[in-house]
């Protein structure tokens, strides 16, 4: 992983080669988790836009945002802003979400001069890897997020839900089944329940599907965790993660989440034009420190909702 696609002559028109071969290209994903087209010249977002579109049903928005990042044209949006000589940890995009998109494809408009990298971490054999009792008890207890959006930290209420409207924001907190108070006049805190473990709905695998270990303190530096500490209360804390029945989740079972994303990590260096198609819930992925400027264009696609979630499992 990832499966590699080169050109076999020249002028190949790849969103015509997608669209003619969706049948091959679910199978693939399904086995592989993950393409890397190479040699196809996507180098535009406009490019990125037309082949997305080809190789999956439809295309959708980057909701319930957690990160900051830029629209570059239609649904092409810049991966996260995040500091260059800092790593951004593995993750399935939107999975703490109630409903997240099937496939991401990530363009490499302008590869890294040193570093960069978009790491690969297949999600079946995380979910294998990490010890059994730490299973069990996500899959009984569901993973809580909560979030608190102050003044200044991360971003506020009005990126994430993309609207200045109190009203709307809380609508679609309702929709989206988000607990939400305002507190502290006028501060938003939010809160969702959300599943720990999923099935794939074509290939029926159990895979770890959640960012327990991305907003929990414990994934941060000793020292910047420390500071949060100082400076929130519990409940004031900008981002944590707990069991969906309010208990805490021990550091120790972070340091086995990490270690085994750590453990099943692959990399490749991206090139100039490089396609990358993942399954989402199949293949988790993150970020290396880099040098130089970096531009990898994003889009989402085939947004998904599972039919039914008990406790921490999500199925089709």
């Amino acid at each position: 992983m990832p499966r590699l696609a080169v050109p076999s002559f020249a002028g190949v028109d790849l969103a015509a080669w997608a669209s003619a071969n969706s049948a091959r290209l679910s199978h693939e994903l399904d086995v592989f988790g993950a393409i890397l087209f190479r040699g196809f010249e996507v180098n535009t977002p406009e490019r990125l836009q037309e082949i997305s579109e080809r190789m999956c049903g439809s295309l959708c928005a980057y909701a319930e945002r957690r990160s900051p990042r830029t629209v570059l044209a239609g649904d092409v949006l810049t991966s996260t802003h995040f500091p260059a000589d800092q790593s951004i940890l593995f993750h399935n995009e939107m999975s703490f979400a109630r409903e997240w998109p099937m496939r991401l494809f990530f363009g490499c408009l302008r590869p890294a001069d040193e570093g960069g990298w978009t790491p690969l971490a297949d999600s079946r054999r995380v979910f294998a890897r990490i010890p059994a009792a730490t299973r069990a008890a996500f899959l009984e207890r569901g993973v809580r997020y909560v979030r608190n959006y102050h003044r200044g930290v991360g971003l506020s209420w009005r990126e994430t839900y993309q609207t200045e409207d109190v009203a709307e924001v809380e609508a679609i907190c309702q929709r989206s089944v988000v607990g939400y108070a305002w507190v502290d006049g006028g501060r938003l805190r939010t809160w969702q329940d959300r599943h720990a473990i999923a099935a794939h709905p074509r290939t029926g695998e159990t895979v770890w599907f959640n960012q327990a270990h991305f907003f929990h303190l414990r994934s941060l530096p000793d020292d910047t965790a420390a500071a949060i500490r100082r400076n929130y209360p519990e409940e004031d804390l900008p981002q944590q993660t707990y069991f969906a029945d309010g208990s805490a989740i021990a550091d120790a079972s972070i340091d086995e989440i990490n270690a085994a994303y750590a453990a099943e990590a692959v990399g490749f260096a991206w090139e100039r034009g490089d396609l990358l198609v993942l399954d989402n819930m199949l293949v988790a992925h993150a970020r290396t420190p880099y040098r130089g400027p970096r531009l990898i264009a994003v889009t989402l696609g085939d947004l998904y909702s599972p039919g039914r979630v008990e406790n921490g499992r999500a199925d089709p």
